[in-house]
């Protein structure tokens, strides 16, 4: 429920949407909601880079369907190498988590990944595009590596203060909201994330985003819900 008289800034949206039936519903349902204007919509393909070329979304939300065969990550990279301030949200089915979590890894911030079945209603949907909007990254659990699954996780083994810095990480706050949030200074910050990503499994950092990978574990690590569920009419 919104407040009256609250303002928001304007979100340049894009959505691209490979069937056209869906793409249609989701773009009648974005341009119903306040502050949101889908500037270009597009089945893919060439023309939805070509068409976030001119129009310079600051949101791409990008459908993803198994038989795309990878075409809506290929899709969203070539945007975000043309336009790097733009945000993605890339929402799959949950076919697709397997494949997806190495794609997960490999891409740095300005991504956010969700499964179809997470996002329950057009609210949730708003939620995701405004955090993206605001910088946040957001990763829905189910692309946490399954090596994770039933283990101890070395999130565990961190100290309180490294914990709290990378629940924070996970929160989507930048190093220096960390630091103003905490009282501490950003090299303080930046030194226990360091240790973090020297403590946890990250792998090769020329390979994923370390950042990334520390958030998705502590997320695991925490049980974190995508939504805060609902509270009963």
């Amino acid at each position: 429920m919104r407040v009256s008289g609250e303002k928001r800034p304007t979100i340049r949206l894009m959505v691209i949407d490979r069937e056209p039936l869906m793409l249609d519903l989701l773009v009648r349902a974005m341009s119903s909601l306040d502050s949101v204007v889908v500037v270009s919509a597009a089945t893919g393909g060439d023309s939805a880079v070509e068409l976030a070329r001119e129009h310079r979304p600051d949101v791409v939300l990008i459908e993803s369907r198994p038989s795309d065969n990878g075409a809506a990550i290929a899709i969203g990279r070539e945007i975000k190498r043309m336009q790097p301030d733009a945000a993605v949200v890339l929402v799959a089915e949950r076919a697709e988590a397997g494949r997806l979590q190495g794609i997960v890894f490999s891409e740095g911030p300005g991504w956010s990944y969700f499964l179809r079945e997470s996002l329950e209603s057009i609210e949730d949907l708003e939620s995701a595009i405004r955090s993206a909007f605001a910088g946040l990254t957001t990763i829905d659990g189910a692309f946490t590596p399954d090596r994770l699954a039933g283990a101890a996780s070395p999130v565990a083994g961190l100290t309180p203060g490294q914990k709290r810095v990378l629940e924070l990480v996970a929160a989507g706050l930048s190093n220096d909201a960390i630091a103003r949030q905490l009282g501490i200074s950003s090299r303080t910050v930046e030194y226990h994330l360091n240790e973090v990503y020297r403590r946890l499994p990250c792998g090769d950092p020329k390979q994923i985003n370390a950042r990334v990978h520390a958030a998705m574990m502590f997320r695991s690590y925490a049980g974190e819900p995508l939504f805060p569920p609902r509270q009963a009419a």
